[in-house]
């Protein structure tokens, strides 16, 4: 197999990540109260499963619109963050030192948010698988996602589009799922590159032109 051919073959393989993204997985229940209720499974097994929730409420004053009460039910191990498009939800996004939305494990957790009326903003979310085995509930992987809502002047809260990805893979706000290579991969890549020219002769490697 000619080197060129089987290096193109390895980037390839290397930059392909696996995903299952699911587009607007979840619908929005509004409430007279002024209540947004969103709450979905998306993933379920016999002793594991991975739950979707989050509800609010929304004020308006002026342009301003107010998300607060926030809070998702016990069942979810959710984090959320305010993003824009093209922003990347991954783990990092969700660190320390990242202005979250509120983070919530089983206890139910509360916080605020502000957006300008009549237009579009994202709502990023990482949740965890949950496995019941032996020794009680623990935490599974993760899995990355975004809602994108759209306040009206009057509070009137409508959800536009969300997605979700199954698999565990990064996602760009606005968008589909992204590859970002695992340290695994990149090692494997400079091998391949550190291979083809290492069978490369000698006079080729060393030829001045």
């Amino acid at each position: 197999m000619k080197p060129l051919l089987l290096l193109s073959i390895l980037v390839t393989c290397l930059s392909v990540s696996a995903s299952e993204v699911k587009w607007n997985f979840v619908e929005a229940r509004l409430y007279p109260s002024g209540e947004v209720a969103l709450q979905e499974t998306l993933k379920s097994g016999d002793s594991s499963w991975v739950g979707f929730s989050l509800f609010f409420t929304a004020t308006a004053s002026g342009e301003n619109i107010t998300l607060s009460n926030f809070n998702c039910n016990l069942a979810t191990a959710i984090t959320w963050v305010s993003m824009v498009v093209d922003d990347i939800v991954c783990s990092d996004a969700f660190g320390d030192g990242i202005s979250s939305l509120f983070s919530t494990e089983y206890p139910i957790s509360t916080g605020e948010f502000s957006a300008k009326a009549n237009q579009p903003f994202y709502l990023a979310f990482q949740v965890f698988e949950l496995v019941e085995g032996l020794e009680g509930v623990s935490r599974g992987g993760a899995y990355y996602g975004w809602v994108e809502f759209l306040a009206s002047d009057v509070a009137e809260v409508e959800l536009l589009s969300s997605a979700v990805d199954l698999v565990g893979s990064a996602m760009v706000v606005g968008g589909g799922s992204v590859a970002i290579p695992e340290p695994s991969a990149g090692f494997l890549l400079i091998l391949g590159l550190a291979w083809l020219v290492l069978r490369r002769p000698p006079c080729a490697r060393w030829r001045l032109h």
